[in-house]
């Protein structure tokens, strides 16, 4: 999520240096709940957010330095009661459009950075539903909270769950790091029209090895799967502790330009239009 080009691109290495992997839906029983596990969860059961697990990241990101988060995106995150609920034991996230506001497009980043951090091995699940609406751009996904290797790409970033809210029907999963400049890994998820990803909760799942990483939807079917301990060397980041991130960008390199008519205003705004979380679980 840090930094998409405006184009979208696999980038694959010869097999002597990086290994992929196509596993059979038997190969994730290993990694499964009854050999693991539960050590942390939300399940967004209260009525206020759980400050012990979750800090509001806020502005436009030139308080970072990166103004419109380095990919020209367009919202203003908040900490308002606007941009986010929680009801019927799940997390809301709200893009809102309100065009007499000097602040146009706002919306809610979530992150556990400095609270709660995540190590490999485990299995990181999130069941969620995406929002429809061209140029959104919602997300699950993880930094290093120490940015041991050097800054962004250098130690790593884990893309768990990124979707167009212009396509329901498709997720992406990638892993971005450092060899000879800026590269990512991954690939994306398709489903029928009848399951899609805004109508139907479906769940990610994140199986972290120490040499390989595996994304998986419902537990079944293979997003994506390789290892780059090899290539990295000594220089592979992701056996780091990383933080866990939700937002949804409004606008940006990787979605189309906004339509003010297909996103939340302040008095017309259903679950549709919203990023839901249901809960997250890791296991180790």
């Amino acid at each position: 999520m840090r930094c998409w080009f405006k184009f979208i691109f696999i980038f694959i290495i010869g097999f002597n240096s990086l290994h992929a992997f196509q596993p059979s839906i038997k190969d994730t029983k290993n990694f499964l709940k009854p050999e693991l596990n539960l050590v942390w969860q939300e399940e967004f059961s209260d009525s206020k957010l759980n400050t012990d697990k979750w800090a509001f990241q806020l502005g436009n990101g030139a308080e970072y330095g990166i103004a419109g988060w380095g990919n020209n995106e367009l919202q203003f995150y908040t900490d308002s009661s606007d941009n986010f609920e929680l009801s019927n034991g799940m997390l809301k996230i709200i893009p809102l459009y309100n065009k007499d506001s000097s602040k146009t497009f706002t919306s809610v980043k979530l992150v556990t950075k400095d609270l709660v951090n995540f190590t490999s091995p485990g299995v990181l699940e999130v069941k969620f539903k995406i929002p429809k609406g061209q140029g959104l751009w919602p997300a699950i996904w993880m930094m290093p909270e120490k940015n041991r290797f050097g800054g962004w790409p250098k130690s790593g970033e884990i893309d768990l769950m990124e979707a167009r809210g212009s396509n329901t029907n498709e997720v992406l999963s990638t892993l971005h790091f450092f060899h000879n400049g800026h590269r990512l890994l991954g690939s994306e998820y398709k489903v029928s029209n009848e399951n899609n990803f805004n109508q139907n909760f479906h769940i990610i799942t994140l199986i972290w090895g120490i040499d390989k990483i595996s994304f998986y939807i419902n537990n079944q079917f293979l997003v994506y799967e390789g290892s780059l301990t090899k290539l990295l060397g000594a220089k592979y980041p992701f056996n780091e502790s990383f933080y866990l991130i939700l937002n949804t960008a409004i606008g940006g390199d990787f979605v189309k330009a906004p339509k003010p008519n297909e996103i939340c205003s302040l008095d017309n705004c259903d679950d549709s239009k919203k990023f839901i979380v249901d809960y997250i679980r890791y296991y180790q």
